[in-house]
């Protein structure tokens, strides 16, 4: 990567101190939406559920290559409907060839005051270096795909065992099988990325379970993980997810 970008994770960013443009890389393109989407909510202070009908949200389609970077370019110059800005999320940016990525250049030359861009890529090292250089970069950890189909079941498994029971049931499950795991961290990484997957299909299906409650499931469990990267010990960390999680429903099958 190069040394001019600056890095940070997703829980640093508040509403008062946003840049003009990101580039979010690594996970899959599912993964990179839906931090777009994240990121979406806390700059325009709105919930996950409603920045994706929000008229100041935006994900291009990018398949017009230059001449979808200059609409977008010519969108820039437009006032946000309402508060102070809008977000123009451009996936998947490794897509356009050499003539529209410089064309983008010019909107990260040239930033507007009330617009703020989100790009993804899998790798930005794929995308021109005058682009990454004037993006804050954010680098999603490893991607569900990667992970062994076994360790993936039994994620899943102990997630369903620990959403659809009771508190007790869920203290006894943590005790004996979750709290000790020299993984937990990449554990509860992965409950939170089947969340937003689920959640992202029930916003566009409006399937069950409840969105709301799909929403509030991965917010436990990162503040959950939040707090054992804050060094909190495992058995507090899981405890506090026990309490608060949901009660939800999550299939077996149909696996991320």
């Amino acid at each position: 990567m190069t040394t001019h970008a600056k890095r940070f994770s997703v829980s640093n960013l508040v509403s008062s101190d946003i840049s003009a443009s990101y580039i979010i890389e690594g996970g899959t393109a599912e993964e990179r939406l839906q931090t777009a989407i994240e990121m979406g909510s806390i700059i325009l202070n709105n919930s996950t559920e409603k920045i994706l009908i929000s008229p100041d949200f935006t994900v291009t389609n990018l398949e017009g290559g230059i001449g979808a970077v200059r609409e977008i370019l010519r969108s820039m110059s437009f006032k946000p409907y309402s508060g102070l800005r809008k977000v123009i999320v451009l996936p998947e940016i490794q897509t356009l060839t050499l003539p529209a990525q410089n064309a983008l250049l010019k909107a990260l030359e040239e930033p507007s005051d009330h617009t703020i861009l989100l790009i993804t890529t899998p790798d930005s090292t794929k995308i021109i270096a005058t682009i990454r250089s004037r993006c804050q970069i954010i680098s999603l950890p490893q991607s569900t795909a990667s992970r062994d189909q076994k360790v993936v079941m039994l994620y899943r498994k102990l997630l369903i065992e620990l959403a659809g029971n009771s508190l007790a049931q869920r203290l006894d499950l943590i005790q004996s099988k979750i709290k000790d795991r020299e993984d937990l961290p990449d554990l509860l990484h992965y409950w939170i990325e089947l969340l937003h997957t689920m959640l992202n299909r029930s916003v566009i299906s409006q399937a069950e379970p409840n969105v709301h409650d799909l929403a509030e499931a991965a917010k436990i469990i990162q503040q959950g993980s939040q707090l054992l990267e804050d060094n909190v010990n495992s058995a507090l960390s899981l405890d506090f997810i026990a309490l608060y999680l949901p009660i939800i429903t999550i299939p077996m099958e149909d696996h991320i």
